[in-house]
């Protein structure tokens, strides 16, 4: 898993939330999806206090509140 690139996020279906630094060398510094299966469901709260229903994998799973085991 890597850490995530900044606060920025992705509310897709069925892919991780977080944001990522591309490994990529021709793409360094810049954001990419995190590529990591999904294993859970719930709510991530902005800064700025706005709350999401988001997907997440293993590893960004502690960002979230509510959260709940996603269904494969």
């Amino acid at each position: 898993m890597a850490t995530h690139y900044a606060e920025a996020f992705t509310v897709l279906p069925g892919r991780c939330f977080r944001m990522v630094t591309d490994p990529d060398p021709a793409r360094r510094g810049q954001p990419t999806h995190c590529g990591e299966p999904v294993v859970w469901r719930g709510r991530f709260r902005t800064p700025g206090e706005k709350t999401y229903g988001v997907d997440a994998c293993e590893g960004h799973g502690d960002d979230l509140t509510h959260r709940t085991a996603a269904r494969r």
